[in-house]
């Protein structure tokens, strides 16, 4: 789970412990996270990663590549299929990390996954992360931030 730490003015701090908290997964348990992918995480996935994460619904479905008609269908059979499941992981993954590297702050990670970045070519790390090459150079900049690389 997560823990919260200390709330600002507009919203509470919130590390992330257990990798693939913010969908309610736990990615701690492999196998069992594959399969679930496998199968298509429910769009209640999606939807509590919203409310945790508080990113626009249009931002979270450009990076997942879910149109506003396929969404519709999504949440009406209840269940993305296992391509959106995987890329909403993947968006997760980054938001947790990004979230911990700000120390619990959403508010500018946030801000920080929506703008330029120099470390990406001047291209924001949201938009980066919309393929599976650019997640991973996103993670690395977070991690090259954590360890004190200025990018």
């Amino acid at each position: 789970m997560s823990r919260p730490l200390e709330s600002d003015s507009t919203e509470g701090r919130q590390f992330f412990d257990v990798l693939g908290s913010s969908l309610g997964l736990k990615i701690d348990d492999v196998v069992a996270s594959v399969i679930e992918i496998k199968r298509g995480l429910s769009f209640r996935k999606l939807a509590e990663f919203q409310r945790t994460s508080l990113l626009p619904m249009e931002s979270i479905a450009r990076v997942i590549r879910l149109p506003r008609r396929t969404m519709v269908r999504r949440k009406k059979s209840r269940k993305l299929s296992r391509e959106e499941s995987e890329r909403l992981v993947r968006l997760s993954l980054i938001f947790e990390k990004a979230t911990n590297l700000f120390e619990g702050d959403k508010a500018a990670t946030r801000i920080w996954l929506n703008a330029p970045c120099k470390g990406l070519g001047g291209i924001a790390p949201l938009v980066v992360a919309e393929t599976e090459l650019g997640a991973r150079a996103v993670e690395d900049v977070i991690g090259q931030l954590e360890h004190g690389v200025f990018v």
